[in-house]
């Protein structure tokens, strides 16, 4: 394998939104699951598990909790996620009045436009 062209310093590495996701799901879900390759392996395995602890790492907020994660999982073409949840995209988008980006688009000659939550919120 290559040696990568940057590493991050190691407080980058304990202050980043991975290290505590994968801290969360190490505590709530499973010990043996304490670095990337782990958690990437449960996502693949186990998706079950892994998308319902994404929903409620990123605290999304919902009206109805789903009946089922993911039925058809045999089939992707097929599948079905978070049958019965009920939720409002806009309500989960402007909760939020602070300066963190709410959307970030990059096209492909690498223009970029970042629009924080409260700028969304003034422009709905």
């Amino acid at each position: 394998m290559l040696n990568p062209i940057w590493t991050p310093a190691i407080d980058q590495v304990e202050q980043a939104n991975m290290t505590h996701f994968i801290n969360s799901v190490h505590r709530d879900y499973s010990s043996d699951i304490n670095n990337y390759s782990s958690l990437y392996h449960w996502s693949i395995n186990k998706p079950q598990e892994f998308w319902p602890a994404v929903w409620r790492y990123c605290n999304i907020k919902m009206s109805k909790e789903w009946d089922e994660v993911l039925v058809n999982d045999n089939d992707m073409l097929k599948a079905s996620w978070f049958n019965g949840c009920r939720f409002n995209f806009a309500e989960n988008l402007l909760c939020r009045r602070d300066e963190h980006p709410a959307l970030i688009f990059r096209n492909e000659k690498g223009k970029r436009r970042e629009i924080s939550h409260k700028k969304l919120y003034q422009l709905v």
